[in-house]
């Protein structure tokens, strides 16, 4: 298998120089070439569009990170650019802004000196560029499915196999009315969450609760941008005892968990503490919670992230009469959140992204679900 190129936009030639040689330092990664800012790597990229990922920068002279993607858009090269961004509130904005142009993901480094700065997120940096890189080339390339090992080594794994019921078939078994439709997602969620949400519109009949993994200071600034691009849907990040209504995207507070609650017929969240989950926040403590305080009456979905957060709680929704659904392997950056849910037999349908929300209102229909009249 052929490596993934890298191309580094940065105006710090020590960054440059370290970035280069962390990547390198993978088997399978290639820093190809560097530019000192977005200028000269557009320039670059007119001459040699062959690069797998684009490692980028965002304050830069001359021309910035988001002047880059600006003027990137307008090259058409699929190539996934992930954003190297501060920790701090402003790098949050930024890197919203800089999803909203286009950019797949993001690193996020601890303030400090430089070299004990990207040093710290070396292992993220090397495993976002093989997850990107590699989508990429399976999608350029005739390639085995890979997964990456907890030492970042490739392993060759075997497709998996699921074929779908017809939609009528699981309502005929599964009669509900969904009070929540709660989605987990991880590596590759943020523009998967974009391109879902595109095609929701304000009557849609069902609250959505989302556990995106991403640190803290990012999810109110993800949830802003969203908001900002769909404005015809009421979408925020979680507080204390929201309630989840037809229209609302909750999206679950980065660094805590978020639950789902029901009483006297008004559904709601909560904002938990809880170390014992691997990630906050956790969306096995996300589809857990609808399992136990909604019951039956829920729609789950799992989506694009590495691991296996969410099967767990995915199998005791599904288990109590919850309808659920995984995303598919060709349309998950990285399939391993959606196949550990597949393999655990917590699944009844798998879609891909762009079916994900026809389908869905043609669940919802069969479910006996109207639009709402009116939009938020």
């Amino acid at each position: 298998m052929s490596k993934v190129d890298v191309l580094i936009v940065d105006d710090s030639a020590l960054m440059r120089k370290m970035i280069s040689e962390i990547i390198g330092s993978h088997p399978f990664i290639n820093p190809k070439d560097t530019a000192i800012n977005g200028k000269v790597a557009l320039n670059k990229l007119k001459k040699d569009p062959n690069f797998d990922v684009i490692l980028l920068d965002i304050e830069m002279p001359e021309m910035d990170g988001l002047q880059f993607l600006e003027e990137f858009q307008k090259l058409n090269l699929d190539i996934p650019v992930i954003v190297v961004s501060s920790f701090a509130k402003r790098g949050a904005e930024i890197t919203m802004r800089a999803l909203s142009l286009g950019a797949k993901d993001f690193v996020t480094k601890p303030s400090g000196p430089i070299s004990l700065d990207i040093e710290k997120v070396k292992n993220d940096v090397i495993e976002k560029v093989l997850v990107w890189g590699l989508n990429r080339k399976k999608i350029r390339e005739s390639m085995p499915s890979v997964h990456i090992a907890e030492n970042l080594k490739l392993v060759e794994e075997k497709p998996l196999e699921f074929t779908s019921p017809p939609i009528e078939e699981v309502v005929r078994r599964k009669k509900i009315k969904p009070k929540v439709i709660g989605i987990g997602i991880s590596t590759g969620g943020p523009p998967a969450i974009r391109k879902m949400l595109a095609k929701i519109r304000g009557d849609f009949p069902v609250g959505i609760v989302i556990a995106q993994h991403m640190p803290e200071n990012f999810t109110a600034e993800f949830a802003k941008s969203l908001a900002s691009s769909f404005p015809h849907l009421d979408i925020r990040e979680a507080k204390d005892y929201d309630t989840v209504i037809p229209g609302r995207v909750i999206i679950a507070k980065g660094g805590r968990h978020v639950t789902v609650n029901e009483v006297e017929g008004k559904v709601f969240v909560r904002i938990v503490e809880d170390s014992s989950y691997s990630f906050r926040p956790s969306a096995d403590l996300l589809f857990e919670s609808i399992a136990t305080n909604i019951g039956k009456d829920a729609i789950g979905i799992i989506m694009t992230g590495m691991g296996s957060d969410g099967a767990k709680g995915l199998k005791k929704l599904h288990d109590v009469g919850g309808i659920t659904i995984a995303q598919d392997e060709k349309s998950s950056t990285i399939f391993g959140m959606p196949k550990s849910a597949i393999k655990a037999g917590a699944v009844d349908f798998v879609w891909s992204l762009d079916e994900m929300v026809p389908n869905l209102y043609n669940l919802l229909a069969a479910l006996g679900f109207e639009p709402r009249t009116q939009g938020l």
